[in-house]
């Protein structure tokens, strides 16, 4: 097992691996870099190598995403947690995520080559999605 760790747009994925995993990390590229860094994963992959992305997802419509929000902002509510930590919590969701819809990330897979794309897991904006290098 290797562990790469690394700014995105930098990093080189020196050889071919059988399976890439990220982690809550991608929602925070801007749209174009995202789309780019799904092709790099898919030409460091082997042959039925397999791409496992687990993230933040944009609503696919204004009032999904809205609820999306809402939802997130009810979570902290319970959580043993200062205002002052709630509030950086926030802070940080508004202002460095820029999270894309699920359909338009599934799409950009397609794209970029990847098949038996499929949604492994989802619970309103949190998501896991596989795609497998054919």
């Amino acid at each position: 097992m290797r562990y790469i760790t690394g700014d995105y747009g930098s990093v080189d994925f020196a050889g071919r691996y059988d399976l890439i995993c990220s982690a809550l990390s991608i929602h925070h590229l801007e749209q174009d870099n995202k789309h780019r860094l799904y092709k790099k994963i898919f030409d460091a992959l082997n042959p039925g190598g397999m791409f496992v992305n687990a993230d933040q997802v944009r609503g696919e419509t204004e009032s999904i995403n809205t609820r999306y929000m809402a939802y997130w902002d009810e979570f902290l509510v319970p959580c043993p947690l200062s205002p002052e930590e709630k509030t950086q919590i926030l802070y940080r969701r508004d202002t460095f995520d820029k999270n894309e819809k699920l359909s338009t990330q599934l799409a950009w897979m397609a794209d970029c080559g990847f098949s038996d794309i499929d949604v492994v897991y989802k619970n309103r904006l949190f998501v896991v999605f596989t795609g497998i290098r054919g």
